[in-house]
């Protein structure tokens, strides 16, 4: 077993201790390697949980804990922040949702150890909640609209500032926010449609789902563990096909499922076979077995053993959101090159995944035009 994973499953609580005691060597790959994941926070954990002989070597331990702290400071940072943005679109008409990040760190053991990123939010103009009769293109126009009227008046707007989910909402100097009109979408349009059911479907018992942040700093609206088995499990495949995704995504999805009551398990799993994601919930399950020690009871699907291997691979190779691939991504400069590179690096997973990998390349030149004509559509408007 790789040391790191052991280290891993000893912050969880899956292993007691190493076999025996890490070399020095061994120790400076495993702080490397969960650096490389965004899990040096929780790392930090399984380290305290060591007996004394079992320890990293002085020097490293302290250097360890100077990052956590500055990690623990950060946290406190965003997610007082998070309050903020959801308390100022709530004053402009729009009730907001954090997704992942700071509502995702609420569920561990210690939310402060888990490395925050942007700030991720799922905006509902009010009236919308409790009727079925509103669109998704709606809720983008009303969202896009408002989002591009604030960047225009900062002269911040850049071209094609909008994805087909979500648009940057650059208003903070100190954390990035990314503004969804639905959380996540698919590359087959059978399944996305689906997807955007599922959303519809579980929006309103979302939208009204508040969790307390450490340490006082205010109450937030997070998804519920069954949206999340979900949402999330269609965020992890989403990175996984179009730039690479590493470990923390999974520690992520394991505390999920920890919260997944077991009569919601049968709700997800019809909804994954609905979306085309059931067959990919299985080679997740065996990371999570394997790699992260889970208990089989937590578990939605019976863990696929080769496609599970695949993705160990993927995530040692490539780390959080596969920033240290190297294998793929070589020349990667033009955009034809680049996304030529992408079609080759997709294509080892085709056999897996058909119905999501062959209709990838369609749906990002259709994603790449449409931003085009949807964003000068909503400039004009706001002339």
């Amino acid at each position: 077993m790789n040391p790191f994973f052991t280290l891993i499953k000893i912050a969880l609580g899956e292993a007691d201790r190493f076999d025996a005691p890490p070399t020095e060597e061994e120790w400076t790959e495993m702080f490397n390697e969960a650096q490389r994941q965004a899990l040096l926070g929780v790392a930090f954990s399984g380290v305290e949980r060591l007996p004394e002989e079992q320890c990293p070597p002085k020097d490293l331990l302290i250097r360890w804990f100077t990052v956590v702290s500055r990690m623990e400071d950060m946290n406190r940072h965003v997610n007082r922040r998070s309050v903020q943005v959801e308390e100022r679109f709530g004053q402009d008409g729009f009730l907001g949702c954090i997704l992942k990040g700071q509502g995702n760190a609420t569920m561990y053991p210690n939310p402060l150890r888990r490395q925050s990123g942007d700030i991720d939010i799922w905006l509902l103009p009010k009236d919308e909640l409790g009727r079925d009769d509103f669109t998704w293109e709606q809720n983008r126009e009303i969202i896009s609209e408002y989002v591009l009227r604030i960047l225009k008046a900062r002269g911040e707007v850049e071209e094609r500032a909008i994805k087909y989910h979500h648009i940057e909402f650059p208003v903070l100097k100190d954390v990035a926010v990314e503004v969804h009109f639905f959380p996540m979408f698919m590359q087959n349009h059978w399944n996305i449609q689906n997807l955007l059911r599922f959303f519809k479907q579980t929006k309103d018992e979302v939208f009204r789902n508040r969790v307390e942040l450490p340490e006082g700093a205010g109450e937030i609206c997070m998804p519920t563990a069954k949206f999340n088995a979900v949402y999330q499990l269609t965020h992890v495949f989403v990175h996984f096909i179009i730039e690479g995704i590493g470990l923390r995504h999974f520690l992520d999805y394991y505390y999920v499922l920890k919260n997944l009551n077991q009569e919601d398990k049968p709700f997800v799993v019809k909804w994954l076979k609905k979306i085309g994601l059931f067959g990919f919930s299985r080679a997740v399950m065996y990371v999570l077995k394997e790699a992260l020690g889970m208990d089989e009871k937590y578990l939605i699907s019976d863990p696929h053993e080769k496609r599970g291997k695949v993705l160990v691979s993927e995530i040692l190779a490539g780390g959080n959101f596969g920033k240290y691939e190297t294998r793929y991504w070589a020349n990667t400069e033009g955009f034809m090159n680049k996304n030529w590179q992408k079609i080759k690096r997709n294509a080892h997973f085709t056999m897996s995944y058909p119905s999501e990998l062959l209709a990838e390349p369609f749906f990002r030149m259709y994603h790449f035009w449409w931003g085009k004509r949807f964003q000068k559509r909503i400039m004009d408007r706001i002339k």
